[in-house]
């Protein structure tokens, strides 16, 4: 997970046309999601870090259409004009529709604005997927391989013939 990350950071931070990069991480509590989020916010130089805890900013499942508006307003109106605005969406697996129509429409925003030198980084977070991700690897491990040899890509097609949140997964590769 560090080289893919780190792989995908440092290809989107060297070329000049990229502007938005998404990534999601997944798995069950205490694997080193939160973790990772924070090595990223510590080491990519940026004044502009925000943290939303779905449950927390979003706690009701009946404001769908105005937390839908928040979302996309919360995400686009930050982006700051530094080099880097990094948002950090933790529990999306707690996500109603509306907020993930909200992350949706200011991804589908941002990748049409003007941003100029800055860009933006989404890292959502979620325990989605995580029973399907550890019968994956355990499947991987018991048939005699070693834990070095996962592969991304591997992962994505085991978990998906789990058919868990398939057309989510597809819709983050898109972007």
């Amino acid at each position: 997970a560090l080289e893919l990350v780190e792989n995908s950071l440092n290809d989107f931070m060297s070329d000049d046309t990229k502007r938005l990069l998404v990534m999601s991480f997944h798995g069950w509590t205490g694997i080193g999601k939160t973790f990772m989020t924070t090595i990223l916010s510590r080491h990519i130089y940026t004044p502009s870090v925000h943290r939303i805890i779905v449950p927390l900013h979003f706690p009701h499942d009946s404001e769908d259409e105005a937390y839908r508006k928040v979302m996309q307003d919360t995400l686009t109106s930050n982006i700051s004009s530094c080099a880097v605005t990094l948002f950090i969406i933790d529990e999306m697996d707690k996500a109603t529709p509306g907020v993930i129509l909200g992350l949706e429409s200011a991804i589908s925003e941002i990748r049409g604005m003007s941003l100029n030198n800055s860009r933006v980084i989404i890292i959502l977070v979620s325990n989605t997927g995580g029973a399907a991700i550890n019968r994956y690897v355990f499947r991987h491990l018991e048939n005699g391989y070693d834990r070095e040899k996962l592969t991304a890509s591997g992962l994505v097609k085991g978990i998906l013939s789990d058919e868990v949140e398939a057309e989510w997964i597809h819709h983050l590769q898109q972007g």
